[in-house]
C-alpha cells in the first residue's frame, strides 16, 4: 500500500499523501520490524516469517529511498538476514521460518519470484547511490 501511495504523490505532489506516507512508514518501522530487518507477521506475532513478507520490506523500502534515509538499511539488513537464516546453497529462499522449524519448499510463484522482484528493486535503487 505505502508503494502505491509513493507512486500516487509522485503523480500529484499531495502533501496529505506525502503525510499518510510518512505515518504508514513510521507505523511499519516501529511496529511490523524487529530491530530494523525482520518482518514481524503481525503487530503482536512474530512467527511465522514469511519470505513474501521479506520482500515485501524490501520492494517497499527501495522505493521510499528517496524521502526515508533509513529505508536502504533496512533492506540491506534484510537482505542480509534472509541470506543467513532463509537461503538454500542450492539458489533459492525458503517459504517460511518457524520457532522450531523452516519450511524449506521452494515455491517459484510466492517465494522466489518475490525475491528476484525484490532483490532487483533492491539494486536498481543504488544505481547512483554510493553503496552502488
Amino acid at each position: 500500500m505505502l508503494r502505491i501511495l509513493y507512486d500516487i504523490y509522485l503523480i500529484n505532489k499531495n502533501a496529505n499523501i506525502l503525510n499518510s506516507i510518512k505515518i504508514g512508514y513510521d507505523f511499519f518501522v516501529n511496529n511490523l520490524l524487529l530491530n530494523k530487518t525482520v518482518p514481524k507477521q503481525t503487530t503482536l506475532k512474530k512467527y511465522p516469517i514469511d519470505i513474501h513478507n521479506c520482500a515485501e520490506i524490501i520492494l517497499c523500502c527501495s522505493k521510499l529511498n528517496p524521502i526515508f534515509a533509513d529505508s536502504h538499511e533496512i533492506s540491506r539488513n534484510t537482505l542480509n538476514w534472509l541470506f543467513s537464516n532463509m537461503y538454500c546453497d542450492l539458489g533459492y529462499f525458503y517459504y517460511r521460518k518457524y520457532p522450531i522449524f523452516t519450511s524449506k519448499t521452494p515455491f517459484m510463484r510466492w517465494g522466489q519470484a518475490w525475491m528476484l522482484y525484490a532483490v532487483t528493486e533492491y539494486l536498481l535503487s543504488l544505481k547512483g547511490n554510493k553503496e552502488c
